[in-house]
């Protein structure tokens, strides 16, 4: 990883190619996203700007031959939160603008490719038709671009932290190991997302589904976090948090509130804290 960033920083013409690299290799795409974050992240708006228009105007062709916005949302995204973290420098403010970025881009994704959601929603049917799976149910174009908007916001923020973690390797190392190690919200902020996941339940019932796991994606990325903290803390092994995410993906209903739950505790008491206190006094 620390030699494709070092092959990103050389200069503008190696960041492009890795970008082009990205924009034209299959399953690739978080390096040209990530490769245009690094950029921004360390060099600023004046030369991360010029490699984001590059990565904008392949993710528009690409757009154009197969009415897929997906990676032109997703580059400019991703672009404005690390603008936003490189500005702030605040993990906090970009996970929140990162749930309004993502709402947006979903929202954008269903305008500029209804027919291509019509053509998945119509694949989807006939993969289940051919199971034999008559009485699932098949998700519709609103709902479709629901869950686009979810995996949009979980990828900016992937590519925005591959970034981070690039940098990091090649200017400040351990740093963002210590970034998302303490990676936490204010009570304040982790009050008003758990408001904006409840309100939903009440005016839309279970469509609100989506919308949930969106406004609590920073909590269970914070949960992550102190999740990785606590595994180092007590020394434990790299198993453990393979575990953790093999548990996230295929126990999700189970897990995935729990590492919720944890986020909010910790927002609220310190379970850093806690820890830290406990272990001292015994």
């Amino acid at each position: 990883m620390k030699a494709i960033a070092q092959f990103i920083m050389r200069g503008r013409i190696e960041a492009a190619g890795a970008v082009f690299a990205g924009a034209i290799l299959p399953l690739m795409q978080w390096l040209s996203v990530s490769a245009v974050a690094l950029v921004l992240l360390r060099k600023g708006i004046g030369e991360g700007s010029v490699l984001a228009a590059w990565g904008f105007i392949l993710a528009a062709i690409a757009y154009y031959y197969e009415n897929n916005p997906g990676n032109m949302l997703l580059i400019l995204g991703t672009v404005l939160l690390a603008l936003i973290l490189r500005i702030s420098v605040s993990w906090e403010l970009t996970l929140l603008a990162a749930v309004l970025v993502g709402g947006l881009n979903g929202w954008l994704f269903e305008i500029l490719a209804p027919e291509y959601l019509v053509q998945a929603t119509q694949f989807l049917e006939k993969l289940l038709a051919q199971q034999m799976n008559e009485g699932a149910s098949v998700p519709g174009s609103s709902e479709l671009a629901g869950y686009v908007m979810l995996g949009q916001t979980w990828a900016m923020l992937v590519f925005l932290i591959v970034a981070r973690y690039w940098q990091a390797l090649l200017y400040n190392p351990g740093g963002f190991q210590q970034e998302f190690h303490s990676l936490k919200l204010s009570p304040m902020m982790t009050a008003g997302l758990m408001l904006a996941a409840v309100l939903p339940v009440v005016f839309m019932g279970e469509g609100a589904v989506i919308y949930i796991q969106l406004v609590t994606i920073p909590l269970v990325l914070c949960g992550l976090g102190f999740a990785h903290w606590l595994i180092r803390f007590e020394g434990l092994g790299s198993a453990w948090i393979w575990l953790l995410y093999g548990s996230l993906i295929f126990l999700n209903v189970v897990v995935y509130p729990l590492v919720l739950l944890v986020a909010v505790l910790d927002s609220w008491i310190d379970l850093r804290a806690r820890i830290r206190k406990k272990r001292e006094q015994g």
